[in-house]
């Protein structure tokens, strides 16, 4: 029993000694917390902004009252005929983003647009200025780019200020190539005349790099008599000192006339040239009647030497031989087999030196009685066996031998007239070499200019080849227009393409538009007509013009320029259909467009204006103008 009661006294007092722990702690808890009421947070520093634009634009905000750190972009924009000049801050860019961290004024200034348009320097004459060489043969590089100006305008030379006592002067040809070895093309030009002038000079033209124009430099020729009918002029380095000297033959035309001249201006180092007659024959005592020539190293001894073309004379074409130094070796050029017909296999009008074989000497392909082809010794000599005669192909004048399709051999390319001069054609052959003989197929033929002499070859691009007429000349009309012309595309199939070029008359009335900030030219495009100027201007129909232009190309720089790939020049180029078009009749048509320039950051720009076809030719640039601010 005893035990019994002392098991639950034991457990009260257990119960008590809990209950007594758990008093004292809730005694010693801090007292309750009281909740204080919280400070509202400060509003945010603000700050007033204020955009305002002077005379001639606007800004894009006005301003206002931002919070602190706010960035706010701003635009300047100037009205038409003004530009933007700057913020009051100092910036000049037309949009800026301001972070306020005070207040801040701020103020867009614009000045109106005062640019001036100030003729620089005139049209260039040659086409394109970029057509390639089909390769480095002399026969394909007499003109290395055509002129396409006309003698009308009197760009080199004004013909009455030399006829002298003659009837009549008319320019027989041209040379185009950088004479005097300073990186820019020059002109040479050689006459025929009524012959009563004794004296007929030739002009040579050298570009001046520093003043832009084709000075007038003929006195550079010392003992410059000229000749009075020159039949062909050609370019070549004969005395080996890097400058180009001249050969020249002459014919009599009139009955009144007798003698052929030979003639050759020698260089004499920079800008000097002295002219040297080599030989004079009388065709009234059958010495012979010079026609034509060609130049090429026919002896493989690594100097030029050329071939003349002979006519009523025994020994017929004849080869001088050159010692490297300009000092020439006569010799007869055709070896005959037998003596039959010996005269006609010997005599020509025409004649070319070009590559017919593989065997590395230079061949010859002439016209006298007919067309012939004559393979070189390499010593001078061609023949004694004819390769080939193509007869039917009489009056034959130049000839080019080119691969067109770049299948590695060339193509023969023989122009050909009647004696009246009203059947003139381009005549392409393909050459097939084998071992045993050479032989030639007809694949293509063209009517070309009748007036022509002499024809020249450009490669355009990798699948098109430009022909143009070396002789440009209509004696009929009295037009001398060098670029009324027609030029001819022949692709590496063979087709052919005509153009009556330019498409357009010079580009004229160049000016910089201040209140519409645009550039603006002229010009007038010319229907597909062989000679427009026969028809009113109030006929020409802007539904037959010659092509079409692709593109439009205007060239600036920080200086005046005559070439489009010169150093600092800047090509920004517009498809037509971006360019504003004004009709202002007759097909005259007034283009403008906006040029992207900072003009706050410029004092002067120079430019010129051309346009590409859609043939893929260029026009030559028009005159240059300057812009000045």
């Amino acid at each position: 029993m005893k035990n019994i009661l002392f098991l639950p006294l034991s457990i009260l007092s257990i119960f008590a000694l809990i209950y007594s722990c758990s008093s004292e702690e809730e005694d010693t808890s801090p007292p309750p917390t009281v909740t204080q009421p919280q400070e509202s947070e400060p509003d945010p520093t603000q700050y007033t902004l204020t955009v305002s634009a002077g005379d001639g634009g606007t800004v894009s905000t006005e301003g206002g009252t931002y919070d602190e750190g706010t960035e706010i972009k701003i635009t300047a924009t100037p009205s038409s005929g003004y530009i933007f000049s700057g913020w009051s801050d100092g910036s000049n860019d037309l949009q800026i983003s301001i972070t306020l961290n005070s207040n801040t004024s701020l103020s867009a200034n614009f000045i109106k647009l005062s640019i001036t348009t100030n003729y620089e320097s005139p049209i260039s004459p040659f086409l394109g200025n970029q057509l390639e060489h089909v390769n480095d043969d002399l026969i394909s590089n007499k003109v290395m780019s055509p002129l396409m100006v006309s003698v009308r305008d009197k760009y080199f030379f004004d013909i009455d200020d030399f006829i002298g006592r003659n009837d009549w002067v008319a320019p027989m040809g041209y040379l185009v190539n950088d004479f005097n070895n300073d990186g820019y093309l020059d002109a040479f030009f050689y006459f025929m005349s009524s012959e009563k002038e004794d004296v007929l000079p030739f002009k040579m033209f050298l570009f001046n790099p520093n003043t832009f124009v084709f000075e007038d430099s003929s006195s550079k020729i010392q003992n410059n008599i000229g000749q009075s009918f020159t039949r062909k002029g050609v370019v070549a380095d004969l005395n080996n000192d890097s400058f180009l000297d001249f050969v020249l033959v002459s014919h009599p035309e009139f009955d009144y006339s007798d003698l052929s001249h030979l003639d050759v201006l020698m260089s004499n180092g920079l800008n000097s040239w002295t002219q040297k007659r080599l030989s004079s024959v009388k065709r009234s005592t059958s010495e012979g009647y010079y026609h034509g020539l060609g130049v090429e190293d026919v002896d493989n001894d690594g100097d030029i030497d050329f071939v003349i073309s002979n006519w009523q004379n025994s020994e017929g074409i004849k080869t001088y031989l050159n010692d490297g130094k300009g000092e020439f070796q006569v010799i007869n050029s055709v070896l005959v087999k037998s003596n039959s017909n010996i005269s006609m296999e010997k005599n020509s009008f025409t004649n070319e030196l070009l590559y017919v074989d593989d065997d590395n000497c230079v061949d010859i392909v002439y016209w006298g009685n007919e067309t012939h082809v004559k393979l070189g010794n390499c010593d001078g000599t061609f023949g004694p066996n004819i390769i080939t005669t193509l007869s039917e192909y009489d009056f034959s004048w130049d000839y080019k031998n080119v691969d067109l399709n770049a299948d590695g051999t060339n193509e023969l390319i023989i122009f050909n007239n009647d004696q009246q001069n009203n059947s003139a054609y381009l005549n392409v052959f393909l050459m097939r070499n084998s071992d045993d003989s050479t032989n030639f197929e007809r694949i293509n033929n063209l009517p070309f200019p009748s007036q022509t002499s002499y024809f020249d070859i450009k490669k355009l691009n990798e699948q098109k080849f430009l022909f143009t007429a070396s002789q440009l000349i209509n004696q009929e009309t009295e037009t001398y227009f060098f670029d009324q012309n027609p030029i001819f595309l022949l692709d590496n199939s063979y087709n052919i393409e005509k153009i009556n070029y330019p498409f357009t008359t010079p580009i004229r009335n160049i000016l910089f538009d201040n209140n519409e900030i645009k550039l603006n030219w002229e010009t007038t495009l010319l229907p597909d007509d062989p000679n427009p100027f026969s028809t009113p201007v109030s006929q020409w129909s802007m539904d037959n013009p010659r092509a079409r232009i692709k593109e439009w190309y205007v060239y600036i720089s920080d200086d005046n320029f005559i070439y489009p790939d010169e150093s600092g020049v800047e090509k920004l180029t517009f498809d037509d259909t971006e360019i504003e078009k004004e009709d202002i009749g007759n097909n005259e048509i007034r283009y403008k467009v906006k040029l992207d320039i900072n003009f706050n950051e410029f004092e002067r720009k120079y430019i010129r204006v051309s346009y590409k076809l859609d043939n893929g030719i260029i026009n030559n640039l028009s005159y240059s103008v300057s812009i000045n601010k």
